[in-house]
């Protein structure tokens, strides 16, 4: 169990947006905007998102920007916040309670691409500032008929069109948001039922269900590769892929294992996979298999961000060496006050109530997973996880254009 004056001074990163020498980041433990400034490593601005409960848990995803402004959008929420950089103003688009997967514009209309395909598509005039909650063109539930029961991975293919895997089939759909159509793709893996899934500009890349294998896929050419990935100690997943995390990059196919807290590299040339970095005990809290991981990529710089541990993980992807950036803030005035203020509120609702049940969450039973609570007193235990803070370099080390 961690600490409580750990988690406190974690910022829970799902996603971050980079403009100039500011990092905004929605903070993925409790709600907070937070404006970093990179360059001055110093918080510029921290407040609550609009329109949204104080002590919501998880909301935003993923966020998006066109024109100076930011779009935070939910995975598990209910509407859409913007931020103004110039103005410094923000918005909230009402969306009902939606989980919004990915997200690209086209011309002018933020297009939302959801979890799951019964939800259907969510457009965003931001012209007009109007909300098209379904797209009748987008009949993706149709098209997968009983397997719309799994979730999508969703990604840019080109210009205007975004690819959809359907989780635990082989079903691929490719939707052109300009012509307004949907292609099925049918991967030809016989009886496999496919996981995680990548884009790499050219091939598709797949993780199994309960296998240690990675198929490489190309829609024109069908399957070029198969590779069996022989690792006994990465442990045995059935409802899930061995593999947490696979990421496509140029030299090839970084893997997150489901039960190990490491990071691997399939490499394209030797077709081997390769040992890139074990991450250190100190400094990451809990399992891999408990983190929702995002990547970004910025000037040849990946970086995987790790919302419910204490760490960012950088990759410079010519040299293939890792840093682990930590995201404990310390020392910034007005980010301990904010803080402090914002964990007494948490403590006392989690005191006070039997549950708090949020988005399909009961997130007092889930963030005591994290943290162990003494109720009378609002303390977490002292067991040991102490890290040297290093937080106001974070942004500096890490993501600094």
């Amino acid at each position: 169990m961690m600490e409580i004056e750990t988690m406190k001074k974690m910022v829970g990163i799902s996603d971050a947006l980079i403009l100039k020498e500011r990092a905004y980041v929605s903070n993925r433990l409790y709600n907070s905007f937070i404006i970093y400034n990179t360059q001055k490593n110093v918080i510029e601005y921290i407040d609550s998102f609009v329109h949204m409960d104080d002590l919501s848990f998880a909301y935003h995803g993923g966020c998006i920007e066109h024109d100076g402004i930011l779009y935070f959008y939910p995975d598990n929420g209910y509407g859409v916040h913007s931020y103004d950089t110039n103005k410094g103003c923000q918005k909230f688009y009402d969306l009902g309670f939606c989980r919004v997967g990915f997200s690209y514009i086209l011309e002018d209309k933020l297009i939302l691409f959801p979890w799951y395909s019964e939800q259907g598509l969510i457009v965003i005039d931001l012209k007009k500032d109007t909300i098209q909650l379904e797209s009748d063109w987008w009949n993706a539930s149709q098209i997968l008929r009983d397997e719309k029961i799994h979730f999508l991975n969703s990604g840019m293919y080109d210009n205007n069109r975004v690819w959809s895997h359907c989780t635990k089939t082989n079903c691929l759909l490719i939707s052109d948001c300009y012509k307004q159509v949907i292609q099925k793709h049918v991967i030809d893996v016989g009886e496999k039922k496919l996981w995680g899934s990548q884009y790499d500009g050219n091939d598709f890349w797949f993780s199994v269900v309960g296998e240690n294998i990675i198929y490489q896929w190309n829609i024109e050419v069908g399957l070029k590769k198969t590779y069996r990935i022989d690792c006994k100690d990465w442990g045995k997943t059935y409802e899930v892929s061995p593999f947490r995390k696979i990421v496509c990059v140029a030299n090839g196919l970084f893997i997150i294992p489901y039960n190990e807290n490491a990071l691997f590299l399939l490499n394209k040339k030797t077709e081997k996979v390769e040992l890139i970095s074990r991450f250190p005990d100190e400094t990451i809290y809990p399992q891999t298999k408990y983190w929702n991981i995002k990547e970004r990529i910025f000037e040849n710089q990946l970086y995987l961000f790790c919302d419910f541990t204490n760490m960012i993980v950088q990759v410079d992807l010519d040299r293939l060496c890792v840093k682990y950036i930590n995201t404990q803030l310390s020392g910034d005035k007005k980010w301990d006050e904010y803080v402090d203020q914002k964990w007494k509120l948490i403590l006392e609702e989690i005191h006070n109530k039997d549950s708090i049940y949020e988005n399909g969450y009961d997130w007092k039973m889930y963030l005591t997973n994290y943290i162990q609570i003494d109720y009378k007193g609002y303390r977490g235990t002292t067991e040991s996880f102490h890290l040297d803070n290093i937080g106001k370099k974070i942004y500096r080390e890490a993501i600094a254009e």
